[in-house]
């Protein structure tokens, strides 16, 4: 591990890389562009709610986003990874950090309960088959979109 984070580094965007050089930044999701995803993400899911009801989500997802983090992975054009929702306590919180960032660094990302998103070229998921195609691009230091190339042609041969 490059360097564990602290107290100080929790407002800013830090780089890391994993065993496989493809580098990943860690950055508080009230701060990345994917805050306003995931709210328009979840509109969508509820989208039969009422103003009142989607106004509540609003709040929800603004104390949501004060301790989720970002786990962003860069390879080739593509931007994808995860959305983790972690203790607020400040010293679990880095404990949290620190162990995702620990196993990232290994490409082997953990699965927290259902307290997380995956994403993929701005696109915002739970859904288990897109789950297991970002966590084997992480595994495999490919972007998503190759790696799917790569089994399609494999299961067509």
């Amino acid at each position: 591990m490059q360097k564990k984070m602290t107290r100080k580094d929790l407002d800013q965007t830090l780089e890391f890389k994993t065993n496989l050089e493809m580098p990943f930044t860690v950055a508080r999701l009230e701060t990345t562009k994917y805050k306003a995803l995931l709210k328009q993400h979840l509109h969508a899911m509820y989208s039969a709610a009422s103003t009142e009801q989607l106004r509540a989500m609003d709040g929800r997802i603004e104390c949501f986003a004060k301790t989720s983090f970002v786990f962003a992975f860069k390879c080739a054009d593509s931007e994808f990874g995860m959305i983790y929702y972690l203790t607020p306590q400040i010293g679990a919180l880095l404990k949290e950090i620190n162990t995702i960032v620990k196993r990232l660094e290994k490409c082997r990302p953990p699965r927290l309960n259902l307290s997380y998103f995956f994403y993929n070229d701005s696109i915002i998921s739970r859904a288990p088959e897109k789950e297991e195609v970002i966590l084997s691009s992480i595994r495999k230091n490919l972007a998503p979109g190759t790696l799917m190339l790569l089994e399609k042609r494999k299961g067509g041969s």
